[in-house]
């Protein structure tokens, strides 16, 4: 079977994390990436990192590696 990944490429405020698992019922089966370059809102994400929902990283992602 192939594995399920959901991955969420701008985070903002865990809003795209928080309706997938509210209201996909099997969102249990997926490995959930997040990224949200703006350290301003990792704390949206700790209750799902704490939870180990989902892998959250504070990085950008583009085409590219570097530094803006």
């Amino acid at each position: 079977m192939a594995k399920k990944v959901f991955i969420d490429c701008g985070g903002h405020q865990a809003t795209s994390v928080r309706m997938f698992i509210d209201k996909y019922p099997q969102s249990s089966e997926y490995e959930i990436y997040s990224f949200e370059a703006n350290w301003k809102y990792n704390d949206y994400f700790q209750p799902y990192i704490d939870s180990g929902r989902i892998n959250y990283e504070s990085a950008a992602v583009w085409i590219e590696d570097g530094t803006t």
